[in-house]
């Protein structure tokens, strides 16, 4: 489990599952947005990836913050990068782990090590929260990782596995 800092902002809530993943644990400074409405209470509209610094709300204009985010697989790079131009202290991203597989992004993850990964011990069940489920037919299990940096982080990629047992490996 990552602690995060006191300020949490999840860029892309969709439907607020991380969001209140970070409330339920305790973070009560938690920002939700989108650049969709999918039904969850956050603010729809805002696209993360053209927000200033002078746009966040004053909480969130300091450099002791979190992002918290699973964002749009095709622009998981461009986000955690924009994370760091707003001063994240901290970036927790969970993705597919064939995110980090890709020639075309293998300048960008020579640039930008995580200080941690936690491969998901058991496959995560996603589905495109857009398919009603209704019409979730059969498995859709994904390979998963959280990915972290922290600003200072030296050294070597730290690596474990979590499973939802919450037994490390």
């Amino acid at each position: 489990m990552e602690i995060l800092t006191p300020a949490v902002i999840d860029p892309c809530c969709g439907t607020g599952v991380l969001t209140v993943a970070a409330e339920d644990y305790g973070y009560q400074e938690v920002l939700a947005m989108d650049l969709y409405d999918w039904g969850f209470e956050g603010r729809s509209g805002i696209d993360w990836l053209k927000v200033s610094r002078g746009e966040l709300p004053a909480r969130f204009q300091t450099d002791d913050f979190t992002v918290l985010m699973n964002p749009p697989f095709s622009l998981a790079c461009e986000f955690v990068d924009q994370a760091r131009v707003l001063g994240a202290r901290k970036i927790v991203c969970f993705q597919r782990q064939a995110w980090r597989e890709s020639q075309d992004r293998r300048t960008w993850w020579e640039d930008n090590p995580p200080a941690r990964t936690w491969v998901c011990g058991d496959r995560a069940h996603t589905w495109l929260f857009h398919i009603p489920p209704e019409d979730r037919k059969g498995g859709r299990f994904m390979p998963s990782a959280w990915f972290v940096w922290e600003r200072g982080h030296k050294g070597a990629e730290i690596g474990g596995a979590i499973w939802k047992d919450r037994r490390a490996a």
